[in-house]
Parts: C-alpha cells; structure tokens; sequence
C-alpha cells in the first residue's frame, strides 16, 4: 500500500543517498549526480515506483506528463510529510476546475467517479499490463487498417469482373448475395480481430509477465479518478476498439458498394485512418472538435474526457461504442440498398 508513511521512507532513502557523498560524482556541469552503481543498484529496481510518487507532485502530472524522477524527489520537502494524498486530490480539484473541456455535469460526473476510487493506492508489479494498455491504441489502427484494405475489394470485385450483372439480374440474388458478403466479412473481421489480440496480449504478457491485472488503475498514474482495475481498462479499451473496426469496415463496405474500383477505396480509407490518427490529434486541441476526433480514434478511456447527452454523462469508451454502432446500423443498410440499386451497364 502506498501509505503516506511508506511515501515518506520512499522519498527519505533518496534524499538520504545524496547526503552521503560516497555515493556521488560530478556531472558535466559540475552538480552532483548519483553513481552509476548506485544508481543500478536502488534507483533502477523500483524507478516505476519513484516515477509514480514524483510524477503525483508534479502539477502537470495529471496530463500524463512526468518530471525528472530523482530531481523531483530532492525538491520536496519532508517537513510537513509527503502530504502525498493530499497533492493528488489538489491536482485532481484544480484540474477539474479549470479545464476548458469540462462543463459543470461532466466535473460532478468525475467527482462522483474520484469518491469510487480506494485510498491508498495498492501497487506492485504490472509491467505487463500497463505495456499493453499502451500499445492498444495502436494496435487497433493497424488492425483498422489491415482490415479495411481486406474489405475495400468486397463489392468492387463484382463490377470488376462484371459479375454485379448477373447477380442483380435475379429475384433475390442482389439482397441474399449482399447480405451473406457483409456477414461473412464481420465474421471474417471478428476473427482477425480477437486473434490478432490474441497472439498480442500473450505476447506481451509473455514477456513481461501476467502479475497486476487486479491493480487498480492509479499504478499508471495517481490522479485518475476512474475505480477500475487494470484488467477492466485492458477489456473496456479493446471492447472499443473492436466497435471502432466494425464502424471503419462497415463504412469501407458502404464505399465499396458505391465506387465501382477497388484502389479509390483502399485510398479514402486508408487516409481517413492516417488522418484522423496523425494529424487531427495533434492540431485540434480544444473544444468540440478535439472530442470529435476522440471518436474516430482510440485514445486513453481512462481519462478526463467524457461527452454530455443532456443529463446523461458518457465515459470516452461508452461514446465510442455508441458513435460507431450508429455508424454500423446506417451505413450497414446503405451499403446493402446501394449494391441493390447499381445499375448494371
């Protein structure tokens, strides 16, 4: 547990290492720095945990941004205790407060949420799980990627290879023939998905080991205010991209039924993909359109963004789901009726 005593003996041992200079060599500017024996013998071993305990000092710290972890823990000062928890729910509040993306029912939403979490925080290992919640964001892109190339062929190939004039020359040939093509692709694509992370999550795993799925999230960062463990972040964050594979698919299907070549598509996905992924992120910062962009990508659903509904508040994964299951059932029919209305040269 990181009780504020076990914080205080945590930030004493390193204070204490640069008292005794036994320990400690000039760098290149001529300011003391550990050794590196020393360094690779207390520092490394438990460097996560001091991140963790610097980072909770840090103001920016909320936004993900960490410090210089030994500097940082020079810097406090012990004189009234590590004051950890108290720091943590002061970034918490000022940032609730003054965060331009948060209106009032999203800040009580969040506070709600902060009530839920378990103080003090339970830490241990969980290098494993917190490198895969990393690398999903970018694992569903690749995956959105690939399938989208995969899929871009699936109505095209019938005006291709004239074949479109003789299944829409039958009674029922054009909505069975179209129908049977998306099902199979959604189950073709529901199964490059689930192995696909699969063999990534045992990867992962594999190498890092399966220690810390019932760690709560907080062991990535201190001022998230979401009570889920890192498991249940892994789950919802892969449930979200599996809603955001079947949404990219199923408007691929939709250009493919409508442009009658195979490269258009594969290029207007493609780029919509990239684009929404490299550009729009970095340059829409705030405001509406930053949580659009949201939508459209994979990003932290353990974060402070959430979107409003009236009086309803939607977590970040809970409106990813629902944007792309509106996109799946309209653009699912489109696609049907606009192979079924092709007209036949």
């Amino acid at each position: 547990m990181l009780s504020e005593s076990f914080v205080y003996h945590e930030i004493k041992k390193i204070q204490d290492l640069f008292c005794d200079q036994r320990n400690l060599v000039p760098d290149q500017t001529g300011l003391p720095e550990l050794k590196s024996e020393v360094i690779q013998k207390v520092i490394l071993p438990k460097f996560e945990l001091l991140t963790l305990i610097a980072d909770n000092y840090h103001i920016n710290a909320i936004k993900g941004e960490r410090v210089d972890t030994i500097r940082k823990l020079l810097s406090l000062s012990l004189d009234q205790g590590p004051r950890f928890y108290q720091i943590r729910n002061e970034n918490i509040k000022n940032y609730l407060n003054h965060d331009p993306l948060l209106n009032k029912l999203k800040r009580s939403y969040f506070k709600i949420k902060e009530k839920k979490v378990k103080l003090p925080i339970r830490y241990g290992y969980h290098l494993g799980w917190s490198a895969l919640i990393q690398r999903i964001s970018v694992g569903v892109v690749f995956s959105v990627l690939v399938l989208t190339i995969f899929v871009s062929a699936t109505f095209t190939d019938e005006y291709t290879f004239k074949m479109d004039a003789l299944l829409l020359s039958s009674k029922l040939g054009a909505k069975k023939i179209a129908t049977a093509k998306v099902i199979a692709i959604y189950v073709l694509s529901a199964i490059f998905y689930l192995s696909f992370w699969l063999v990534g999550i045992l990867f992962i795993l594999g190498f890092y080991g399966f220690e810390g799925w019932d760690l709560p999230v907080q062991v990535i960062r201190t001022t998230i205010s979401f009570s889920h463990s890192l498991w249940q972040v892994t789950l919802l964050s892969l449930l979200s991209g599996f809603f955001v594979m079947l949404g990219m698919v199923t408007f691929t299907l939709y250009l493919s039924a409508k442009i009658k070549s195979t490269i258009p598509v594969i290029l207007s996905s493609t780029l919509l993909v990239i684009f929404f992924n490299f550009f729009i992120k970095e340059e829409w910062s705030q405001g509406f359109s930053f949580l659009f962009s949201m939508l459209l990508i994979p990003y932290n659903f353990y974060d402070y963004y959430a979107y409003s509904l009236g009086s309803l508040v939607i977590p970040v994964y809970g409106a990813i789901i629902l944007f792309y299951t509106t996109i799946i059932c309209v653009f699912l029919l489109l696609s049907i009726h606009a192979f079924q209305k092709t007209k036949v040269a």
